[in-house]
């Protein structure tokens, strides 16, 4: 079986939502949720928790997972994501799978992250990007029109489709990854993700959306927070 590393990047810092990283869903705070999220398909010593905040790598090994110190030149919102990954694997040069888990993508399923590994492992692709989709009525806010016919509104199931990256989940091969020190290669599978999945917290709106979900969630989701916690390995892949 492969050695695969789940990397969760949680810098300390946050303008828009101060302290995101270690804001509570469901009583966990983000970056831990991400951790855990990734501990239903591989072991907590390969989870490692990157950051410049004490308070975070300190829980980050309370709950038994593995630790980075970022430097505080890869520790800024000018950061390029590709910078700290390329730190991140530097560290862990013998996997043969990387992992990259963003914890303002909260609600990522056992089913996604095995379908990831899998194409990667099995599958021969060389990543995996996570996309959503949807039938957009788009306008051209340059033009200020819309980009379809108003005079006769078409259906939304026969609008054109619009895929958009959702930023939270991303596998990639070692020699993938070597080859042009990004985390998205050149042979890559896109995965959709349902809307539980796309939510992604950048805003404190999104924040609240995020709380408001776990809340309504029943008690045999996947996605409670209760169950993530009490879930183990599982590679049904």
């Amino acid at each position: 079986m492969s050695k695969i590393i789940g990397f969760v990047p949680a810098r300390g810092g946050s303008t828009r939502v101060p302290g995101k990283n270690l804001k509570n869903i469901g009583g966990l705070p983000m970056f831990l949720r991400a951790c855990y999220n990734l501990h239903q398909v591989i072991s907590k010593d390969n989870i490692v928790v990157d950051s410049d905040d004490e308070k975070i790598l300190c829980l980050a090994k309370q709950h038994g997972f593995s630790t980075l110190r970022r430097p505080d030149d890869l520790a800024s919102n000018s950061t390029d994501g590709n910078a700290f990954f390329r730190w991140e694997t530097s560290n862990y040069p013998d996997a043969d799978i990387y992992i990259q888990h963003l914890p303002p993508m909260p609600f990522l399923s056992r089913e996604t992250l095995n379908a990831g590994i899998s194409a990667v492992e099995k599958d021969g692709f060389d990543s995996i990007v996570c996309v959503g989709k949807e039938h957009y009525y788009l306008w051209d806010e340059e033009k200020n029109i819309p980009m379809y016919d108003v005079a006769n509104i078409p259906n939304s199931f026969n609008l054109r489709e619009t895929v958009f990256e959702t930023m939270g989940f991303y596998v990639i091969s070692r020699s993938a990854h070597l080859k042009n020190g990004l985390r998205i290669g050149e042979k890559y599978k896109l995965i959709s993700v349902n809307k539980f999945e796309q939510i992604d917290v950048n805003y404190p709106e999104d924040f609240e959306l995020a709380e408001a979900v776990e809340r309504g969630l029943p008690d045999n989701s996947v996605y409670k927070t209760q169950n993530l916690i009490g879930g183990g390995i599982d590679r049904t892949i």
